[in-house]
């Protein structure tokens, strides 16, 4: 037989057998969409599919190595480390806060789109949905055996089990032992929740300047996280 038409055959059978193994490993369901095809729904060996833009299933390989696995499922929102929106502000100033007053905060992260307002006077949270709250704040009682009470409230109203208390001073009133209330609590919260860190003590708490060793900067003797996690 002519080398010419060999050749010619064999590519021939090379292109069928190419065309027949991919017609059998990827499937996929396309239409036409003024001049550009686009595909619904793609299929590989029946074991990865990727249909639309909410469906992603199967297990990909590397190496004969499986090294992801995808449950049917609709992905959530897209987020750092499990947090759809975060936000954290601290103090390090000396304050004194009045019954019913809030916590300032001097030290507030540039955090950006985050989906936070971060404030002096507390965290606003841009969107609903379920967010974890933690507060810590150091303070000195205005009586020697008073304890300490911080609230974490929501456009002014207190959050349900949100009340924390410290333990109890076992002297020296303003001048003596440095208290320690700290909270956490994981609540849903309306889009535009104003949040703040409330004392709810009977007098005045005052948050002191805490010197860090060495000469280092000084502690924060406030801080107050927001997480989204849902």
């Amino acid at each position: 037989m002519n080398s010419k038409i060999k050749l010619a055959l064999s590519l021939l059978t090379i292109v069928g057998m190419v065309r027949a193994y991919a017609e059998a490993s990827v499937s996929m369901d396309d239409a036409e969409t003024k001049g550009v095809k686009k595909i619904d729904c793609l299929r590989v060996n029946e074991q990865l599919r990727v249909c639309g833009d909410a469906l992603i299933d199967g297990v990909l390989t590397l190496a004969s190595q499986p090294v992801i696995s995808l449950a049917i499922g609709t992905p959530g929102v897209p987020g750092i480390g499990g947090d759809l929106a975060y936000g954290a502000i601290a103090s390090i100033i000396t304050q004194t806060i009045v019954p019913g007053g809030s916590v300032v905060f001097n030290i507030i992260p540039p955090f950006v789109n985050n989906g936070t307002v971060d404030t002096a006077a507390g965290i606003t949270v841009v969107n609903a949905g379920i967010y974890r709250l933690e507060a810590l704040v150091l303070g000195l009682p205005y009586f020697v055996t008073d304890p300490l009470f911080f609230q974490l409230q929501a456009n002014g109203v207190a959050i349900p089990g949100a009340t924390f208390q410290s333990s109890i001073a076992s002297g020296g009133g303003v001048t003596g032992e440095t208290l320690v209330v700290t909270g956490f609590g994981i609540i849903p919260l309306p889009a535009g929740a104003v949040l703040t860190v409330v004392n709810v003590s009977a007098d005045n708490v005052v948050l002191p300047t805490i010197s860090a060793p060495f000469n280092a900067a000084p502690v924060t003797n406030a801080v107050f996280t927001v997480e989204r996690i849902a």
